[in-house]
């Protein structure tokens, strides 16, 4: 059983009009956007030559969601504190925050909403530190990161 915000936040992205189909027919509430490019997902330009045709838009999830993925790394990982990506990371940072152990024994652990080439993760990265996502969506690169949820098709 999964925790209620997270059941209520994948209520939104199972319905087959939000992976195909316009724009103009998406559901607002829809975290997936096709035809979308990754730049326009962290508000800067990217330049690689390549057009993804859709994005995890995390912009949909709430605090009860993000409150929801943090119990679930709570019950699998221990970390002295948290850094969060901006500015996907930050909503996640926020609610990891309660979980830090604060022994500096215990890795930080950074934090981001979507891993797509995990450029953003390895620019932060810390001598042994864990990372963690919500959406991978591809790959993962990194023996360091972990995904929630991970595209595997």
């Amino acid at each position: 059983i999964l925790p209620p915000g997270v059941s209520k936040w994948l209520a939104q992205i199972l319905p087959k009009s939000c992976l195909r189909g316009s724009k103009k027919a998406l559901p607002k509430s829809c975290p997936w956007t096709p035809e979308a490019r990754f730049g326009q997902a962290f508000g800067k330009p990217f330049w690689q030559p390549w057009r993804l045709t859709w994005k995890v838009e995390c912009d949909a999830l709430d605090e009860n969601d993000y409150e929801a993925l943090a119990k679930i790394v709570s019950e699998k990982m221990t970390f002295r504190d948290v850094k969060g990506i901006p500015r996907g990371g930050i909503p996640f940072e926020k609610a990891l925050k309660p979980y830090c152990s604060n022994n500096d024994t215990d890795p930080l652990l950074i934090c981001d909403d979507v891993y797509t080439t995990g450029t953003s993760m390895r620019e932060v990265y810390e001598d042994g530190a864990l990372g963690i996502v919500v959406f991978a969506r591809n790959e993962i690169q990194d023996d360091w990161v972990k995904a929630i949820w991970q595209l595997s098709i």
